[in-house]
C-alpha cells in the first residue's frame, strides 16, 4: 500500500510539472550559453516578449519604441489593453500606456519615433515615468557624477531617468567605466534582461491574454500589400495557369503512361531549373502555402519522378483569357496569426463582352516568418 501511494504521488508530481515544461520556449539563437538566456527565458514565460518566428528569438535585433512600450505595457498595465485588432499594431499597448504617462519626456509622439530604434536615453526616461508611479527611486546617497563616467554629456531632460535607473541597478555602464552612452540603442537581448530588473523592483500584473506575436506587427496594409504580392501567384500556382508559378516543361511528348483519370496521356519533362523530383514540389508549394494546407492528391498525380527527372502531364497550363485582373481587397477578419481577407478575381468574356466577379475568401496564417495561404474558397 505505502508503495502504491509512493507512486501515485510521484505520478502527480510528474503531471504537475508537464504545463511547465510544455510552456518553455527554447530559441535556437539564444543557446544555454547565451548571457542573456536567463532573462528570455523569464520575459518569454511571462508573456513580456516573444521571439520572432518559432525558434528564433533575435537577441542583436534593434528593440524600437513601441516594442518596448508594449513589453512594460504588458508586464505592468495589462488590463489597460483596449480590445480588438488595431492599425497599427501597437496603438492598443500605446493607449494603455498613455493613461500612465509611459511617453512623457521620452521623444516617443510620433509613428516615426515609436517605429525607431530606442535609445537607451529614451528607455531610461520610460523606466524612470513606470518607476515614478511606483514610488521607486534610486539611494539618496548615489551620485551619478561619480558613478557615470559621460555624466556631464547626459542632455539635462535625461538627466533624472539616468541617474534614476543607473543608481537602481536597472540600467548598467555600457564599459568598466561606467559610461552610459545614452545616444545608443537597445537591442532585444538587453529588452529582455531590462523587464526582468524592472519587474524586481516594481509589483508585476498578472499577464495578459493577447501576448504580442511577429504577426501582429504586420499593419493591416502590410498584410494587404503581401496578399497582393503573393495571391496572383498563389493561385496560378495552384490552378496551372500563365503567368504563375508554373515549371516550365519541354512540349515534345516524353513517354505515354496512365495519368490521373487512369488513362494513357502525354507526359512531358519539366525543365525548370531545381525541379527534378517529388520533394521539390513539396518545396515550392510551401513557399506559397501553409503547411497546414497539404497538396491536393489530383495536383500531385498531374507529376511523376523518374530517372531523376520530374515530369508533368498537365495539360489544362495555359492563359484563361477571361481574367482581366485580381485583387485582394480587404481583410474580412484578423486575429493574432490567422486573417480572412477578400479577393477578387475580374472576368471579361471574349466573346460578348461580358463582365463579372469571382469573389474568393482568401486564408492566410503565419508561419516562417512570413504569411501564407491556408486555404482559397470561392463564396458561391
Amino acid at each position: 500500500m505505502k508503495r502504491l501511494l509512493i507512486c501515485l504521488l510521484t505520478l502527480i508530481l510528474c503531471l504537475s510539472l508537464v504545463p511547465a515544461a510544455l510552456a518553455a520556449k527554447t530559441f535556437s539563437d539564444v543557446p544555454g550559453n547565451h548571457w542573456a538566456y536567463s532573462y528570455v527565458s523569464t520575459a518569454v514565460q511571462k508573456g513580456w516578449v516573444n521571439g520572432m518566428s518559432d525558434n528564433q528569438y533575435q537577441p542583436g535585433g534593434t528593440v524600437t519604441g513601441a516594442q518596448f512600450l508594449t513589453m512594460v505595457v504588458r508586464a505592468f498595465y495589462p488590463g489597460d489593453i483596449p480590445a480588438g485588432v488595431a492599425d497599427p499594431w501597437y496603438q492598443p499597448y500605446v493607449t494603455a500606456g498613455d493613461k500612465h504617462g509611459l511617453r512623457t519626456g521620452a521623444g516617443l509622439s510620433a509613428a516615426k519615433d515609436l517605429t525607431a530604434g530606442l535609445t537607451r536615453y529614451q528607455m531610461a526616461q520610460v523606466m524612470d515615468n513606470l518607476l515614478s508611479a511606483a514610488g521607486v527611486r534610486a539611494p539618496a546617497s548615489f551620485d551619478p557624477a561619480t558613478s557615470i563616467a559621460d555624466w556631464s554629456a547626459v542632455p539635462a531632460s535625461y538627466r533624472e531617468s539616468v541617474a534614476n535607473t543607473y543608481g537602481l541597478g536597472l540600467l548598467t555602464g555600457m564599459d568598466d567605466k561606467g559610461t552610459f552612452a545614452g545616444t545608443s540603442s537597445m537591442n532585444r537581448a538587453q529588452a529582455a534582461a531590462v523587464m526582468c530588473r524592472l519587474g524586481d523592483a516594481v509589483s508585476v500584473q498578472s499577464p495578459g491574454t493577447d501576448p504580442v506575436t511577429p504577426a501582429d506587427m504586420v499593419s493591416n496594409q502590410a498584410l494587404l500589400n503581401q496578399a497582393n504580392a503573393r495571391f496572383e501567384e498563389q493561385y496560378y500556382f495552384l490552378y496551372g495557369l500563365e503567368p504563375g508559378a508554373v515549371f516550365d516543361q519541354v512540349w515534345e511528348v516524353a513517354f505515354e503512361a496512365p495519368g490521373p483519370e487512369g488513362y494513357p496521356v502525354p507526359w512531358f519533362r519539366v525543365t525548370e531549373p531545381g525541379m527534378n523530383s517529388m520533394a521539390d514540389i513539396q518545396r515550392v508549394w510551401e513557399t506559397y502555402f501553409a503547411r497546414s494546407w497539404a497538396i491536393p492528391a489530383k495536383y500531385l498525380a498531374s507529376y511523376r519522378e523518374a530517372n531523376g527527372r520530374l515530369y508533368s502531364c498537365n495539360q489544362g497550363i495555359g492563359d484563361d483569357i477571361t481574367i482581366q485582373s485580381m485583387k485582394v481587397e480587404k481583410i474580412l477578419s484578423r486575429s493574432g496569426q490567422k486573417a480572412t481577407l477578400l479577393a477578387k478575381v475580374y472576368h471579361r468574356d471574349p466573346w460578348n463582352g461580358s463582365t463579372y466577379t469571382e469573389d474568393i475568401l482568401y486564408n492566410m496564417i503565419w508561419e516562417d516568418g512570413q504569411w501564407k495561404c491556408s486555404g482559397l474558397t470561392w463564396t458561391y
